[in-house]
């Protein structure tokens, strides 16, 4: 084979793998942004943290996290799905492996006014 002929089957070669590279890129991307986790974790810990916003002083609210304990069971996430850091006011929840999803509440908590039942897996917050 000439010299030629071997750099455009080189040049096609790298063509396809590269292409190969992108593709499962994207299909990966297309995969979890189709399994609705991320979107589930935002809009959980945004209402969960736009919730003790509104509240008033002294109100105590519960809130069903059930679906969230589902959604990360079939994610085979074994942790808990909601957890705050009471240092920064972040509301956290994470779903799956990776970072999780968080929203500052600008309500100040103290340390223990949220109390997570994981039997009934209901969320009880005391404002």
């Amino acid at each position: 084979m000439n010299k030629r002929g071997f750099l455009t089957l080189q040049n096609t070669f790298i063509f396809i793998i590269l292409n190969v590279v992108f593709f499962a890129i994207l299909f990966i991307a297309v995969a979890i942004a189709g399994t609705g986790v991320k979107i589930k974790e935002q809009a959980y810990a945004k209402q969960i943290s736009l919730t003790i916003d509104q509240a008033k002083k002294g109100t105590n609210f519960t809130i069903d996290i059930s679906e969230l304990y589902e959604t990360a069971k079939k994610n085979k996430y074994e942790g808990i799905p909601v957890s705050f850091n009471y240092n920064e006011n972040k509301v956290i929840v994470k779903l799956g492996k990776g970072e999780g999803y968080s929203h500052v509440s600008f309500t100040k908590l103290k340390s223990g006014s949220i109390v997570l039942d994981e039997t009934n897996k209901q969320l009880t917050i005391s404002v």
